[in-house]
């Protein structure tokens, strides 16, 4: 091999090993990771600032398995104590209170009343709405837990949807 073809050679094999190295940080709304994370403090206009999209329920990664299906979430208006959502079929709303550490409440719930062919990820959504009694921010994922501090949903912020 002349010196120039070793010469690519040992550069290419350089750049591949370097690729290899890179980072390739995702974020994760995998519950348990969530946890290791250092929380941040939450504020009525932290929660009132965006639209949040439900990502994980009681622990399992959520994605919807029907084709051009609305995505669960929520949104809350500061200003009025007030939530207002999407549950999977039914829009809901109802009064929530936040208080120092976090401590997070949902109060007077209403919901529409229409049936759907598959109510399993709404009824545990809204399952997880009443055993919420903390809320958390980590790595800009919102965060509900339990009592147990078990957490019961995680969502993302997306200033782009449209209100729920």
């Amino acid at each position: 091999m002349k010196p120039i073809q070793i010469f690519v050679l040992l550069c290419t094999a350089a750049l591949l090993f370097l690729a290899a190295c890179e980072s390739h940080e995702t974020q994760s709304t995998d519950a348990e990771s969530m946890q290791q994370a250092v929380p941040e403090s939450i504020t009525t206009q932290t929660l009132s600032e965006s639209n949040w999209v439900l990502v994980n329920l009681h622990g399992e990664e959520f994605t919807l398995t029907m084709e051009g299906a609305r995505q669960p979430g929520i949104t809350f208006d500061g200003a009025e104590e007030r939530v207002y959502g999407f549950a999977g079929c039914n829009q809901f709303t109802g009064g929530f209170t936040l208080e120092e550490a976090g401590r997070l409440s949902f109060t007077q719930m209403a919901s529409t009343k229409m049936f759907c062919p598959d109510m399993e990820v709404e009824d545990r959504y809204m399952e997880a709405l009443e055993q919420t009694t903390h809320a958390v921010m980590i790595e800009g994922m919102l965060q509900f837990s339990d009592r147990e501090s078990a957490v019961v949903a995680v969502f993302y912020a997306d200033p782009e949807t449209p209100d729920f």
